[in-house]
């Protein structure tokens, strides 16, 4: 009955919209989502990027730093962790079920300090140091498929 209802009611609505054409999707991203009822059925969802939108770092990091699901979805694994000693450079990687939560935020209180470093279009490094202590690390992002990841870390502390 639901089902026969909602037709009826999607037919009287109508659409004033014009088709989208193969051009309109280029260069888009999209994701389907699939919305289930309690009754048992389900319909597809096609979630379509606004054409030419991107996603900006500015927005995309303090999202980033306060939401642990959404960070999870945006680190590159396997995650690759270079650690800089007196010995040489040792490279270490880090799989999904090992990542914990970092909490970005809080890198910007009292003498923890974070600074955004801009390499490229599609490359920022925000750089975490904690006054007088000689800890140094750094966080590279790059931009894949039009979406901000969390990519590498370098520890240089000394």
């Amino acid at each position: 009955m639901k089902l026969l209802y909602l037709s009826i009611l999607l037919l009287c609505s109508g659409c004033d919209k014009s088709p989208i054409s193969s051009e309109d999707l280029e260069d888009t991203a999209t994701e389907t989502e699939t919305l289930r009822f309690s009754d048992g059925d389900s319909i597809d969802v096609l979630n379509k990027e606004v054409k030419g939108e991107k996603e900006d770092f500015d927005s995309f990091f303090p999202k980033f730093s306060s939401d642990s699901t959404f960070q999870l979805s945006r680190v590159e694994f396997p995650y690759k962790i270079i650690l800089v000693e007196d010995e040489g450079t040792v490279t270490r990687y880090l799989g999904k079920k090992d990542w914990s939560y970092v909490d970005f935020s809080q890198m910007q209180v009292g003498k923890h300090h974070l600074e955004k470093k801009e390499e490229s279009n599609n490359t920022v490094t925000v750089l975490y140091t904690l006054e007088d202590t000689g800890v140094y690390i750094s966080y590279k992002f790059n931009k894949k498929q039009g979406k901000w990841m969390l990519t590498s870390m370098e520890d240089s502390s000394t």
